[in-house]
């Protein structure tokens, strides 16, 4: 085996190496648990805003909370916790953490999920 096919074998054991780490690291439930370390439910808006450096939204409506949120949404907070491409796909994977608050701004419920997104 030649030095430039060894090179591209390793660069590319290294890069799957990183995808399989994120894949994981970023993955809507350790995301999750992470932000719960940080905040808990029940916390202000303020509190959510100071914690990750994220504004606040009006936004009425409880479809972002998930299929068992809390039906008193009013406004919304996201947190964008990772941006990760997938080469040589032109996608980024991006894990995204949703906080919901209610008319007094106490955070009543939260959603991390998992999307794809096209470069």
């Amino acid at each position: 085996m030649d030095e430039g096919r060894r090179k591209v074998l390793v660069l590319s054991g290294l890069y799957i190496a990183f995808l399989c780490g994120s894949w994981l690291w970023f993955h809507p439930y350790f995301v999750s648990q992470r932000v719960r370390g940080q905040i808990s439910i029940g916390a202000s808006a303020r509190e959510v805003e100071r914690a990750f450096q994220i504004p606040t939204y009006d936004f009425p409506g409880s479809a972002y909370c998930g299929i068992d949120g809390p039906p008193v949404v009013t406004r919304i907070a996201i947190d964008e916790s990772a941006r990760i491409p997938i080469l040589p796909v032109p996608m980024v994977m991006v894990t995204t953490t949703v906080f919901c608050f209610d008319r007094d701004d106490k955070m009543v419920g939260m959603k991390s999920e998992r999307w794809f997104d096209e470069l």
